[in-house]
């Protein structure tokens, strides 16, 4: 039930103030927690059923997808239960494995895989397409997504949609010192992806769109890229500059 999800899904931080006698006298009780964590080696100490957070958030959404009242408390349980040093120990996680993938070679080409790579990673496809039933549409609108969105709380989990892995792109190119590499991240309303903005040695710029989702990448001219962000909002002259400067984080 959500009651039991609320009162279990227990911050990985404070899985080691577990006391033995904490839950004696409960009765059809889980413990859900991150595999390979204290939590899950005191449910298995103490004979106490084990789940992962991932599983049981997955079995949830698919259990109420569609109604999106229960969606928002799911959503609502884990945003309040997930703490920021889990999310900052997985955007860590997250840049170090991309800054390894990169290693010496800094082509394009290579800087594009490795973030495929990386993407893959840390969000795993999703087969049955359950999130972008249960994380597009109306419940973009609603508060307890904006939250789950706009901290990044679904890396922790490795559950997110198109918007999620291009957040995540430009966490990992704005962070990750590669120097003339710029990113930014646009979407048309249903989809989301990313602009890469390399400076050559003559001081032009090569773009690429870079689309982590359906795992495509290719060059672009610099007016694609002005035209989408004109028509998104609505204005002209919209200054390239302006654009990947603002996407740092």
């Amino acid at each position: 039930s959500l009651i039991a999800f609320t009162i279990l899904f227990i911050p990985n931080v404070y899985a080691y103030d577990i006391g033995r006698e904490v839950f004696d006298g409960s009765y059809n009780l889980n413990i859900y927690g991150e595999c390979g964590s204290y939590a899950e080696t005191y449910a298995i100490e103490n004979n106490i059923p084990f789940k992962s957070k991932q599983e049981e958030i997955v079995r949830l959404l698919s259990q109420h997808k569609g109604n999106i009242s229960h969606i928002k408390s799911i959503l609502n349980i884990i945003n309040n239960n997930t703490i920021k040093q889990e999310i900052d120990k997985q955007k860590n996680k997250a840049l170090e494995c991309f800054k390894n993938k990169i290693a010496n070679n800094r082509t394009p080409e290579n800087i594009i895989q490795s973030l495929q790579e990386t993407i893959n990673e840390f969000y795993p496809k999703d087969n049955d397409n359950l999130l972008q039933h249960c994380l597009l549409g109306e419940i973009e609108r609603e508060k307890e997504c904006n939250v789950f969105d706009d901290n990044m709380v679904g890396l922790v989990y490795g559950l997110g949609v198109c918007r999620h892995m291009a957040t995540l792109v430009n966490h990992l190119i704005n962070n990750s010192e590669l120097e003339n590499l710029q990113a930014c991240a646009i979407d048309n309303g249903g989809h989301a992806w990313n602009y890469l903005r390399f400076k050559n040695n003559n001081n032009t710029y090569t773009y690429y769109k870079v689309d982590t989702y359906y795992k495509t990448s290719q060059t672009i001219n610099q007016e694609e890229i002005t035209n989408n962000f004109e028509k998104k909002y609505q204005q002209n002259d919209v200054s390239l500059d302006n654009v990947f400067n603002s996407c740092f984080d």
